[in-house]
């Protein structure tokens, strides 16, 4: 089986490499809350992106999870600040749960609007108190899903904002208490394809990570010679190579099975891929600052940024010890809880 992106996936990926690489820094406002992030954000309306997986008849471009994961790869490799696995897919195919209600919600996604999803404490989506909303923007919509009794966040404005990941920063909202969710196949698709991109971005990181590492490690110079030349740095690289790798072949192989086989399989691969990639990213930029040393984590040097997301979606819809859990029950957990497509509400 050829596992190599076909044309069509390629030329999106040059084009949006391209975009990303011209639009973001890691240097450009990376400590400041007020980074502007609308701009780049309504170049990628424009393109398309920002309804990527917005139905067609909705006004989205109607394309597919593998294109998304590879979206979110290219952003995350250029250090990108926008709110992409957020907005445009966990909170997009969750209105998907229920089209019809939520049609003019996915219109105005496709138009470029912004979304977030409410999570608990652990930014995952178990049972109990929901205040934080996941990847968060000052104008977002705010979603939740129903539980056994309708939630809303009608009307509220954040209480406090953390920006310890100044590219993906989380807000506050009053706790609403929630029963379980009874995860029908539309929830249990969202959930995945959340798991999925999520990895795809952490992925990216990675990538950016030992890319800078290799390059900084031809030329940093020790005892008269690059510290590449020492075996310790060459074993650290490889072993990131590697991890990087099969942290790949995880993520497309998952989002290909969400798409084509059986839900519980393809619930099992994207739960196996974000909680391997996931530590995989952490593992990958805590290497890159050790080949960097000080100066990988001062504010002229991104790899501690980079550290900051990493460490952030590796919690973020589903923890690696929560998700091992889930692959070694062996099936979807979907037998629990009261029905619940999402509902949206604007945040005040």
């Amino acid at each position: 089986m050829d596992f190599e992106l076909g044309p069509e996936e390629q030329l999106l990926k040059e084009s949006i490499a391209d975009f990303a690489q011209s639009s973001f820094g890691p240097l450009r406002g990376a400590r400041s809350a007020d980074v502007d992030w609308r701009t780049p954000w309504n170049a990628m309306t424009k393109m398309g992106l920002t309804g990527l997986l917005v139905p067609t008849q909705y006004g989205g471009s109607g394309g597919t999870l593998i294109d998304a994961c590879i979206v979110a790869e290219e952003l995350a490799k250029a250090d990108a600040w926008l709110p992409f696995v957020g907005s445009s897919v966990v909170s997009v195919l969750g209105l998907q749960t229920d089209a019809a209600a939520n049609r003019d919600a996915l219109a105005r996604a496709a138009e470029g609007e912004v979304f977030s999803t409410l999570v608990d404490e652990r930014m995952e989506w178990s049972a109990g108190t929901f205040s934080l909303a996941f990847d968060w923007r000052p104008d977002a919509t705010i979603l939740c899903l129903e539980r056994d009794a309708v939630v809303t966040t009608e009307g509220q404005t954040p209480m406090s904002v953390d920006i310890t990941d100044f590219a993906h920063p989380l807000a506050r909202f009053p706790s609403v208490e929630v029963g379980p969710v009874n995860w029908a196949p539309e929830l249990r698709i969202m959930r995945a394809a959340g798991w999925v991109v999520l990895a795809a971005w952490l992925n990216g990181l990675a990538m950016v990570a030992l890319s800078d590492a290799v390059a900084h490690a031809k030329t940093r110079q020790q005892f008269d010679a690059p510290i590449g030349s020492f075996q310790a740095i060459q074993h650290m690289c490889a072993d990131m190579l590697v991890d990087i790798e099969t942290s790949r072949s995880a993520t497309y192989a998952a989002a290909w099975t969400i798409a084509n086989g059986p839900l519980d399989e393809a619930e099992i691969a994207a739960a196996a891929a974000k909680a391997w990639c996931a530590s995989t990213s952490v593992r990958v930029c805590e290497g890159s600052i050790q080949i960097f040393g000080g100066i990988g984590i001062t504010w002229e040097h991104a790899a501690h940024l980079r550290l900051r997301t990493s460490d952030q979606f590796r919690q973020a819809l589903g923890a690696p010890d929560t998700l091992c859990r889930f692959v070694a029950a062996g099936r979807g957990l979907s037998t629990v809880g009261a029905n619940g497509p999402a509902r949206h509400t604007q945040a005040g």
